[in-house]
């Protein structure tokens, strides 16, 4: 049993459209799960726990592998690190110029603090 409470207070979205119960992220919209109505009128779901899975492990172009193994380093460090016979055992890098969305969403930078404020306390613990 699930309450749809819950669900709006964590920050779901809940759609009751005819006989179906969609329940989706805000933030980007991702559909979590939808369910149809039961002849009862519930919403039934059978949840079931997945076996975790190494992303890293499963990646069929061995650019993207090498990439992760030696730490999400750039493509061009990579390229170079073959073309100098600097390591062995890397591909041979076709995409340099390809984003990992990792790196991206590591290496992005926060605005900075303003110099001055609009409020500034006259006392102590004020």
């Amino acid at each position: 049993m699930i309450s749809l409470g819950q669900l709006t207070e964590i920050g779901c979205k809940i759609v009751m459209d005819g006989d179906v119960l969609e329940v989706t992220e805000k933030g980007p919209q991702r559909l979590i799960m939808k369910i149809q109505r039961s002849v009862n009128r519930l919403y039934k779901i059978e949840l079931r726990s997945v076996k975790p899975v190494c992303f890293l492990a499963s990646v069929n172009d061995q650019s993207w592998l090498w990439h992760g193994r030696l730490g999400h380093v750039n493509f061009q460090a990579m390229k170079m690190l073959v073309e100098k016979d600097m390591a062995r055992g890397l591909p041979l890098i076709k995409h340099p110029d390809q984003v990992c969305h990792s790196c991206l969403a590591a290496k992005q930078s926060r605005n900075s603090f303003p110099q001055a404020t609009s409020w500034r306390a006259d006392e102590p613990l004020q």
